[in-house]
């Protein structure tokens, strides 16, 4: 990683995988196995670092504080918020899928930015409202998606990929 930003490397007995952490005021903490190789580390960072930065100019500026809001006034008050944004776009977006869906939830979720059922019922954390709008369309497509492939295929990604060329970028910014 450049000399622009630094991080603590912190070993553990643990840890199954290298992981990065980005608290709040933009420290930067990595974690590795006691096995893992110092190039392994290296190289783990320096193809995070996009998300890195992104992610320590939003917690120096405290752009957190509403993706790790825990308690249910927050939900209640955003959720009628939320459900317009996930409307206007899945309208936005479906114009180059077309695919029939029955119905579209905003749920606080703990740990999934959203689902699609058998049922063809699109679920939507309702924190979608605190990413960015290039963040927000990739969830939008992945669900849609699901209403045509209910899984991770090949054929999946080629569907994600037919309205979001870059989605290899924002699959990671959004898995890390």
């Amino acid at each position: 990683m450049s000399t622009e930003v630094s991080y603590t490397l912190k070993e553990s007995d643990r840890a199954r995988r290298i992981r990065v952490a980005v608290y709040k005021g933009g420290e930067v903490v990595v974690v590795k196995p006691k096995d893992a190789k110092q190039e392994h580390v290296l190289a783990f960072v320096k193809d995070k670092e996009e998300w890195i930065r992104e992610k320590v100019e939003q917690m120096q500026w405290g752009g957190d504080s509403d993706l790790n809001a825990t308690d249910d006034y927050h939900f209640i008050f955003h959720k009628p918020t939320a459900r317009q944004l996930v409307e206007q776009k899945i309208e936005q977006w479906n114009v180059v899928y077309q695919f029939p869906y029955r119905k579209i939830e905003i749920k606080k979720m703990r740990s999934r930015w959203g689902s699609c059922s058998g049922e063809k019922v699109l679920c939507f954390n309702y924190k979608i409202l605190f990413l960015s709008p290039e963040l927000q369309d990739y969830l939008v497509v992945h669900e849609l998606c699901h209403l045509a492939e209910m899984n991770h295929s090949a054929r999946f990604w080629k569907q994600v990929e037919r309205g979001l060329p870059n989605y290899r970028k924002l699959k990671k910014l959004i898995n890390i």
